[in-house]
């Protein structure tokens, strides 16, 4: 009963067929394209000639994805095959095994679509995209343990004397990259309390409209503002304007289409909940500690610490 409630409500809440595959087709490409470039936008404290290699590889990874990712979701939605089986009318005992996951159903869409139209090589092409998805999480976790680091060294976040703690042995932030796992499970956990089998529709929509949400707020502020134009090294030139702007409009296009109540998403209420957090760490943390980037010592200083990690490397390995 429980399963037929929450299938009757995905149906109630459904759009038009004609809407739905164009619309399903851009959030799975734009969701695409964020896992491309949330690992390159973090790192470039790392980079050699960051301001302009960051800015070079964020556009290029943009305009890679747009095009391959397009032409990849073009040929998927467009060779669907009977789909009444995965998403079945009357869910029921004998339609369950063979439903979608969507349903704890047994199979998968995108596998189901791929062996309809390539047979036994499509078997080995969804293999290839879930261990690509794997390093995929495992960059995305790398990326965001750094952003948490970089937040927490600067003393901008509760804790952030122990997230900012590097390993001595790995000289990595293994404390903050053990933060943001536990976070991360943690927010899963609640959102399959809450939506049962559309948490994975709740997450992948949570995390893609913050992060472009935090894309626009800058896209914004450039096209609003001068006073950062002279200390720029790379531009579009005379198409900057017209593509922040464009850019600002299709974020706010994505900020409805992933809150959109269809097809069991649910991420409307995550949102709200995440947006008074942000706003309760602002006022009550942020706004009175945080005072953003500061040096963390001179050069004698760095050049100490860097011969102290290097003998606890040392004790850890041997000479």
């Amino acid at each position: 009963p429980q399963l037929e409630a929450e299938h009757a409500e995905h149906r109630a809440g459904d759009v038009p067929g004609r809407l739905r595959v164009p619309a399903v087709g851009d959030l799975d490409d734009d969701s695409e394209a964020v896992g491309e470039v949330r690992v390159l936008d973090r790192e470039p404290e790392e980079t050699v000639g960051a301001r302009v290699a960051s800015a070079w590889g964020v556009f290029l990874s943009v305009a890679v994805s747009a095009v391959v990712g397009f032409v990849f979701l073009f040929a998927l939605t467009t060779h669907l095959p009977n789909l009444s089986t995965l998403f079945p009318a009357v869910l029921d005992d004998t339609t369950l095994p063979a439903s979608s996951q969507y349903y704890f159903g047994g199979h998968l869409a995108v596998v189901d679509i791929l062996a309809y139209n390539l047979g036994s090589l499509g078997d080995i092409l969804s293999a290839g995209i879930a261990i690509a998805m794997a390093f995929c999480g495992l960059s995305s976790i790398a990326s965001a343990g750094r952003m948490l680091f970089a937040f927490s060294r600067d003393d901008g976040l509760p804790g952030a004397g122990w997230l900012k703690k590097v390993s001595h042995k790995y000289r990595t932030p293994a404390n903050s990259l053990i933060g943001i796992v536990v976070i991360s499970w943690l927010f899963t956990l609640v959102a399959f309390i809450l939506g049962g089998g559309t948490a994975i529709i709740v997450v992948t929509a949570i995390s893609t409209i913050f992060l472009y949400a935090a894309y626009g707020i800058v896209i914004y502020l450039g096209a609003t503002t001068t006073a950062w134009l002279s200390e720029r090294v790379w531009s579009l030139g005379r198409w900057s304007k017209p593509v922040a702007w464009l850019a600002v409009f299709w974020v706010i296009v994505l900020l409805f289409l992933f809150s959109w109540p269809t097809s069991g998403n649910i991420s409307w209420p995550f949102m709200l909940v995440t947006l008074v957090l942000l706003l309760v760490y602002y006022f009550a943390w942020a706004k009175n500690r945080f005072r953003g980037p500061h040096a963390m010592g001179m050069e004698a200083q760095l050049t100490e610490i860097e011969h102290e990690f290097e003998a606890a490397a040392e004790e850890v390995v041997g000479p």
